[in-house]
């Protein structure tokens, strides 16, 4: 019950600037077992939260991806984990995860190789992206 209520308030909220808010969506995040460990590296707070929540699913499956990339948990010349990995590990349809990954490509981060997967290119925005 008290977990119901917390959830029905974060959502009522319409404004959240304040980062004690935005530390208590993450920690009720977390509580419900969603992936927080990229936030604070995204620079997702407060009010960003919310907007980060409402783009689409494909784009936050990409930033998740380029901030692994960035972070250098898969450096260059690494696959990125298969199309049925990255569907179970962020819960969506296999057409989130192509166009997540076709979003890396077009960004110069990885490139696709026929029969063998995809290969991360390029750690670090040149701010072209």
């Amino acid at each position: 019950m008290a977990m119901e209520r917390l959830e029905h308030s974060l959502r009522k909220m319409e404004n959240p600037r304040d980062d004690a808010i935005a530390d208590g969506i993450r920690a009720f995040r977390q509580l419900r077992g969603e992936d927080v460990s990229m936030d604070i590296f995204l620079g997702l707070k407060g009010k960003d939260e919310f907007e980060h929540r409402m783009q689409p699913l494909y784009l936050n499956v990409a930033n998740s991806l380029r901030a692994k990339i960035i972070s250098g948990e898969y450096p260059i010349d690494t696959k990125i984990p298969s199309e049925k990995d990255l569907i179970k590990r962020h819960k969506v349809s296999r057409g989130t995860v192509r166009e997540a990954v076709r979003v890396l490509i077009e960004q110069g981060f990885a490139s696709r190789v026929q029969g063998k997967g995809t290969f991360v290119i390029k750690t670090i925005s040149d701010g072209t992206s």
